[in-house]
């Protein structure tokens, strides 16, 4: 259900930007410093827009691998402190078992 979500706002934002851009077809100048071009504003929109998901993806892809990492990290720290509290908690019977003989 939230793919399904996620799935029909995109198609949403994907349709705004389209008639966005349909109705902005008329030519713009685009000064780089060095030189300038003259392209249709339809194909400057698409070209940001793709620009700027690429630059969101490879943002996201850093940020889900450190955190990656530190899941791991915590995931061995968990182990090592379960298996720390077994053999605490072995060791504690133990001694109340040789207390009560």
């Amino acid at each position: 259900m939230k793919n399904q979500k996620q799935f029909i706002i995109g198609l949403v934002l994907l349709l705004v930007v389209v008639l966005f851009a349909l109705a902005n077809v008329h030519s713009v100048s685009v000064n780089f410093g060095i030189t300038s071009i003259s392209v249709p504003l339809i194909l400057l929109i698409v070209v940001i827009l793709i620009i700027g998901a690429v630059l969101g993806m490879l943002v996201t892809l850093n940020t889900q691998r450190s955190n990656s990492k530190e899941v791991k990290s915590l995931k061995n720290e968990v182990k090592t402190q379960a298996s720390e509290l077994k053999s605490t908690k072995k060791a504690n019977s133990k001694k109340e078992t040789k207390k009560t003989k």
